[in-house]
């Protein structure tokens, strides 16, 4: 059961490039409040994107309203999470419960890594995409590993999203 307030979710749009090989023209993330801050507001990402790069879940980012008042327009990163993020296009003919598929994100899930996924439909058909949220106690660069040894064996192909290295 839940106690305390209920905390109202809105969604951030990102402008995306539709000439980019997904072809969307945008993609709004789901986000909550934190603060107001003159004309933008600040919000914290509650999930990863699939298309847009430079954001990772939860992400404290700026923002301006638009007319429709669950729609708000992002302006730039404030805090970073420390999360990072790939996008995973799986190769026709593999599913997540296929062996071979399990085998390999068996690996990323010991780390602590999960994803989100959606069908998008491509000129050569359906193909299954996947926003894989990396948790700032992975070690980026076994992840990056697992991530091309996914791609060397032709079961997915993969893109940094947004990978947050220390110091940076």
């Amino acid at each position: 059961m839940r106690t305390g307030p209920v905390q109202r979710l809105v969604k951030i749009n990102f402008e995306l490039d539709p000439r980019d090989w997904h072809g969307s023209g945008s993609e709004s993330l789901w986000a909550s409040f934190v603060a107001d801050e003159g004309g933008c507001k600040i919000f914290r990402l509650e999930n990863s994107p699939f298309h847009a790069i430079g954001v990772s879940y939860g992400d404290i980012v700026a923002a301006k309203p638009t007319d429709n008042p669950i729609l708000y327009e992002f302006k730039s990163v404030r805090t970073r999470s420390g999360h990072s993020t790939y996008m995973i296009l799986v190769k026709a003919g593999h599913r997540v419960d296929s062996p071979e598929f399990r085998s390999h994100w068996d690996l990323l899930a010991q780390k602590g890594c999960s994803y989100e996924s959606t069908h998008m439909t491509y000129p050569t058909g359906s193909r299954l995409l996947l926003s894989v949220d990396v948790p700032p106690s992975a070690n980026l660069f076994s992840t990056y590993d697992v991530l091309q040894k996914g791609q060397q064996t032709s079961l997915w192909l993969f893109q940094e999203g947004y990978a947050h290295l220390p110091n940076r």
